[in-house]
């Protein structure tokens, strides 16, 4: 599934989750995004914790890249939310997103599945 026509702040993306510990995670997404979303900038939260990113032409809404946007801290939860939002309205659609992935880091929280 991919979003796209994305272009309000209101627009927002979650995903639940489950962990068995507190951890540091690394966080990266698989995004799209043409000349015209340069600057678009977006928010990933997760518990009370926010990483701020921007979007840079990846060559097209369909020439997908992965973009590492660093770690995040989050807490053991049996009903955790991840949200990504755009920060600000825009004309272009923010971006295109396919996907997110949370990769423990080595000796910190264990996902339930």
């Amino acid at each position: 599934y991919i979003t796209d026509n994305w272009k309000s702040k209101t627009d927002k993306v979650s995903w639940n989750y489950r962990l068995l510990k507190d951890g540091w995670f690394t966080v990266e997404l698989e995004v799209s995004a043409p000349e015209s979303s340069n600057g678009n900038t977006f928010e990933i939260t997760g518990g009370s914790e926010k990483i701020e990113s921007n979007i840079e032409n990846t060559g097209g809404y369909y020439s997908f890249k992965k973009k590492n946007l660093g770690r995040i801290y989050l807490k053991k939860t049996n009903d955790g939310m991840l949200q990504i939002s755009a920060t600000k309205e825009s004309k272009a659609s923010v971006m295109n997103l396919a996907s997110i992935t949370i990769i423990p880091l080595p000796g910190h929280a264990l996902v339930k599945q």
